[in-house]
């Protein structure tokens, strides 16, 4: 599977947004859109690709609405340029420190800068790279901070110490083994039989066995496969506990 392919089918749905606050661990830079990090703050943001028609994207007039104008603000539900100067607001107030905004003047063709860009640039508000040397910004936890960590997080680490970052400072789950549960499933539907033939007196048949797995057997882990494999699995032993219990 490709990179592409997995970030647009499976990463985007996964991935919880970073909350915009310093860790002592994970020194990283934080890819969001300009909708996302509303209410967050970094030390540093970057706004790229202010080039007309990107930023603001060139509005659509051609939308079909399947309701008509006289119910409800149609112009209001297209957007309009004071939406997108809000967005552009929300961007640039992110930073804690400073902000940087680029714009290129050509790839392939030539493109113009941003209507918003050259508004910054006409107040007076842009300074060039080589006139601004921003302070250093210190990354990581002052010396005096007390880590604290749990005896699960310290064992873990010394596990693997690549696990602990990825599963407790990256937030990525831990895959559950498919096989998760299948001892105490196996046990419940043992009991399960014995209560029946402490009832009845007799051994279940065939098909009271597989009536009770199918209403008993749970794997909340297992894909259908594996469920299928393990209770055929869990069958058997039910059949050498009967075949055991009648000698």
């Amino acid at each position: 599977m490709g990179l592409a392919e997995f970030i647009a089918s499976y990463a985007s749905g996964s991935f919880k947004a970073f909350a915009g606050e310093d860790d002592p661990v994970v020194d990283a830079v934080a890819l969001n859109t300009i909708h996302g990090p509303k209410g967050l703050e970094w030390p540093v943001v970057f706004v790229p690709y202010l080039t007309d028609p990107r930023f603001p994207p060139q509005q659509k007039d051609s939308t079909t609405w399947l309701v008509t104008d006289h119910l409800f603000d149609r112009h209001r539900y297209d957007g309009s340029d004071a939406d997108e100067r809000r967005l552009f607001y929300t961007a640039i107030t992110r930073t804690r420190e400073w902000v940087v905004i680029s714009r290129h003047s050509r790839i392939n063709k030539a493109v113009s800068p941003s209507p918003y860009f050259l508004d910054l640039e006409r107040r007076g508000l842009l300074q060039s790279k080589d006139s601004v040397r921003p302070a250093p910004i210190e990354v990581g936890s002052s010396v005096n901070d007390i880590l604290t960590l749990s005896y699960s997080q310290i064992s873990a680490f010394q596990e693997c110490g690549l696990a602990f970052k990825l599963r407790g400072r990256l937030g990525f789950r831990v895959r559950l083994a498919a096989n998760l549960g299948y001892g105490r499933a196996v046990h419940h539907v043992l009991r399960t039989v014995a209560e029946r033939v402490r009832s009845g007196g007799s051994m279940p048949t065939d098909s009271e066995v597989d009536q009770i797995l199918a209403s008993s057997f749970f794997l909340p882990t297992a894909n259908k496969p594996g469920h299928i494999q393990m209770k055929a699995a869990a069958r058997h032993l039910v059949a050498q506990y009967i075949k055991s219990s009648k000698t």
